[in-house]
């Protein structure tokens, strides 16, 4: 029997208090103490995923995200018994928790080792915890990109997942690096079927050839779609094609998502919203991706209404009505998306961006806090925090973060970079720190001479103004 999955917010008071003391820990980037506490959250619950994917992301930043190959062959020197015996003979009893506990030992010796990386996927995989196969894999795939073993096993963990285009992305890595390996094109076509089934809505299909056979005929669809995108004539065609296609085939998610996109594209808004609901309709599931369609639909059409109304000269008041009323329902969107994602940290920032831009400064925030954890959000959300600070004038909290941004720049984009240095030295020269505000000005400068102000607040400061 498998271990069941838990939430948050189905666990105790006790453990709840200790998942806040990890994230404090995270946040002030102690990972070591944040491992510790991690560790013993999940050995008292093992089914809480989001103390086990916090625990990676802990060891991870603990390291840099680097490998090392020193410290590889010590940790695989210390792991062999733990790994080839000890574990599997308590995969082999059914203790999946000791196994897991096993597992999560000798990934403390380096969380990017394949060997451990892999045997906790299996560890979880047998648990039932197939997030975690995957999420170990993914890590696996991220360090080991060449490497066959690593690819087979993320391509397995997807397809016990339920994520079948994921897992055919991975056997096609697999077939280029073995090409005369017939098992692996056996699986990759397995694997092109399950996708088709997933996507096309062919559950009903009556054979492995009946699925194929319905693929090709999509496959000829999306060639014809990728001709047509700039074409409305063609497009049109392709709209009433695909409409025909429907009629005879009406319970299809794939025909439906493709009319949507179509419509789209020939912006006839309405009708493609209609058409991405009925993909959710017909699939029982909310889908991240479709809701993000719909507000991007939702946002163009308010656009061009502003914009007309702008052109036709309205008065303010109309213009800022529709500017609230387009702002509502994306933020209604993103708030049900989060609701629905809570622990999808990609969705929270997003969120977190819209709240910055309603100046509800707090809230924003609250949002940052959580998507710092993220290792490709941590930069940005802090530069973002460190916005909020500014806006609420605590610019001692704005320079901290600020700076915390800058410390490592690589991550950050170069319009990123330029607005961190701005917005910093504003936070020092608004904070009665002139010196340091014209260090950061100064760095500004020398990037980049046009941006913003810069240049004229560099004149002001040698001329003593």
């Amino acid at each position: 029997m498998g271990i069941t999955e838990k939430t948050r917010a189905e666990v105790g008071e006790a453990l709840k208090k200790s998942l806040d003391r990890a994230d404090a820990a995270m946040e002030s980037r102690n990972y070591g103490y944040a491992c510790q506490i991690l560790h013993e959250i999940l050995r008292a619950e093992p089914g809480l995923n989001e103390a086990r994917l916090n625990l990676r992301q802990a060891q991870l930043e603990q390291i840099g995200f680097t490998g090392n190959r020193l410290r590889g062959l010590v940790a695989t020197l210390k792991n062999l018994f733990a790994i080839y015996y000890a574990g599997p003979a308590q995969l082999k009893k059914g203790n999946f928790g000791k196994a897991l506990e096993i597992a999560e030992k000798a990934m403390a010796n380096d969380p990017t080792l394949l060997s451990s990386l892999s045997f906790l996927a299996r560890a979880a995989s047998a648990a039932g915890l197939k997030e975690i196969a995957v999420n170990a894999m993914e890590i696996a795939v991220r360090f080991h990109p060449k490497s066959v073993a690593a690819l087979r096993g993320l391509a397995e963990s997807y397809q016990e997942a339920g994520e079948a285009t994921k897992a055919v992305s991975m056997w096609q890595k697999v077939r280029e690096l073995q090409p005369n390996n017939l098992t692996v094109t056996n699986e990759l076509k397995r694997a092109t079927a399950l996708a088709a089934m997933e996507s096309g809505g062919w559950q009903e299909a009556g054979s492995f050839k009946d699925v194929m056979k319905d693929k090709d005929k999509a496959e000829d669809l999306e060639h014809e779609e990728r001709l047509v995108v700039r074409d409305p004539e063609a497009r049109k065609r392709m709209i009433d094609k695909t409409r025909q296609a429907i009629e005879a085939t009406p319970d299809r998610p794939g025909l439906h998502k493709r009319l949507a996109s179509l419509l789209q594209q020939n912006h006839d808004f309405e009708e493609a919203i209609a058409a991405y609901n009925k993909v959710m309709d017909l699939t029982g599931a909310y889908d991240p991706g479709i809701d993000a369609q719909i507000s991007d639909i939702l946002r163009t059409q308010y656009n061009q209404r502003i914009d007309q109304a702008k052109t036709a000269g309205k008065n303010q008041a109309e213009i800022e009505l529709l500017i609230r009323e387009r702002d509502e329902k994306l933020l209604e969107r993103l708030q049900q998306r989060v609701s629905n994602f809570p622990t999808e940290l990609n969705f929270r920032f997003e969120l977190g961006t819209l709240l910055w831009q309603l100046n509800r400064v707090d809230d924003a925030l609250e949002e940052f806090q959580q998507t710092q954890k993220a290792a490709h959000l941590t930069q940005k959300s802090r530069l973002f925090m460190g916005k909020c600070f500014n806006r609420k004038e605590l610019y001692d909290l704005a320079v901290e973060h600020f700076e915390m941004a800058l410390e490592d720049s690589d991550r950050l984009s170069s319009a990123d970079y330029k607005e961190c240095l701005y917005e910093c030295a504003i936070a020092y020269e608004k904070g009665g720190k002139l010196d340091k505000a014209q260090e950061k000005f100064k760095e500004l400068y020398s990037t980049d001479v046009k941006y913003r102000d810069v240049a004229e607040r560099m004149e002001r400061f040698y001329r003593g103004g």
